[in-house]
């Protein structure tokens, strides 16, 4: 246990301590309270209770170590004794204490105020060892008669170069603010700006183009088709606007089967459209030559007769003289031959449209 020094951890709540030594102290301005890493006369601020006891003005922070430490002057005597001076025990006790006090200081590690040692000579350990050093500074360092600091200095250097080469390299990974060679930039920089980061922002897309190769692959080998495609672009636009109407057509293809089978009487028909136009206008009569089919057929049959007058034209002049009973007759059958003409040519018309209606079908 140390003899002149006392070690304390703050707690945020104490303010109340002890002043302890095996000596005492001879003076209260050799009391010293200070925390640990400064120097002892940078005291915390503190009252005097008694003789044996303290008070922090403030309590010391948790966990922060501080100490209250005795030290005695090095330099000058507490008594200054004069010749005839009446010597009394206080006094002299006192002097020897401090020779006392001083010795404790020293064997607690301070050899001078500040525990610093100053060695004038060799320090000969007869085979000792030096424990728990913390650090040695040295000018040079012999070992075994080999002079070390040459090595040391080497090795200082090669640390120092691997921990710059070590920068440089977290440099050319990481650095995004600029060069890293004065030319050149670091990788993270090209991984986070330009076509690559564009790519990279574009992963979801290349995995669709990824899964989607197949299609890809055949689309390539209708490339010819597809350029095809895209220069009538104008024609599918109006295919697609006229959908309805495609659906219509297609759902009547057996119809439009049934005409391409039939197109030389649409053809046929198309060269006499003005006929069937003709036919069209004249509806009506059409009709009302179908409704006199039969009387029709029956003339067609007294042909030869017809025929047969034509070749008697002799009596015919001889029936002259019965002019006007013949030209009421004659009257009669110009309506009548009228009527016959009109009706073959209704016929003719009929047949005509009639075929060009079933070539239509």
């Amino acid at each position: 246990m140390a003899l002149t020094i006392r070690p304390h951890t703050g707690d945020s709540v104490t303010t109340l301590y002890n002043v302890s030594f095996d000596l005492g102290y001879i003076d209260k301005d050799h009391v010293f309270v200070y925390l640990d890493g400064n120097v002892h006369t940078s005291q915390l601020s503190y009252v005097w209770l008694n003789t044996t006891q303290i008070q922090l003005t403030a309590p010391v922070a948790t966990g922060t170590v501080f100490y209250i430490r005795r030290v005695v002057p090095r330099n000058s005597l507490v008594n200054d004794y004069e010749d005839g001076a009446v010597l009394d025990e206080l006094h002299l006790d006192n002097s020897f204490k401090q020779t006392l006090m001083v010795s404790e200081e020293t064997l607690d590690g301070f050899y001078d105020v500040d525990g610093n040692l100053f060695l004038r000579g060799d320090v000969d350990l007869d085979g000792h060892n030096l424990n728990n050093v913390n650090k040695i500074t040295v000018t040079e360092v012999e070992v075994g008669g080999v002079n070390l600091t040459d090595q040391v200095e080497a090795s200082l250097a090669h640390k120092n170069s691997a921990a710059a080469s070590s920068t440089l390299a977290e440099q050319w990974a990481t650095k995004t603010d600029g060069f890293v060679d004065g030319v050149s930039y670091s990788a993270k920089h090209y991984a986070t700006t330009g076509n690559v980061a564009i790519v990279a922002n574009l992963a979801a897309d290349i995995t669709t183009v990824v899964s989607n190769t197949t299609v890809i692959q055949t689309t390539a080998g209708i490339s010819t088709d597809v350029t095809t495609v895209a220069g009538i672009s104008a024609n599918v636009t109006t295919v697609a606007g006229i959908a309805a109407d495609v659906t219509t057509v297609a759902n009547d293809g057996v119809d439009i089967g049934i005409v391409a089978g039939n197109i030389a009487n649409v053809n046929a028909t198309g060269t006499s459209i003005v006929d069937v136009n003709t036919v069209a206008a004249s509806i009506a009569n059409v009709n009302i030559v179908a409704a006199n089919n039969t009387n029709i057929n029956t003339v067609a049959a007294a042909d030869a007769n017809v025929s047969l007058i034509g070749t008697s034209i002799t009596d015919v002049n001889v029936v002259a003289t019965g002019i006007a009973t013949i030209q009421d007759a004659a009257t009669t059958m110009t309506s009548i031959q009228t009527a016959l003409l009109q009706m073959a040519t209704a016929y003719t018309n009929s047949q005509t449209r009639y075929i060009g209606a079933v070539a239509f079908q």
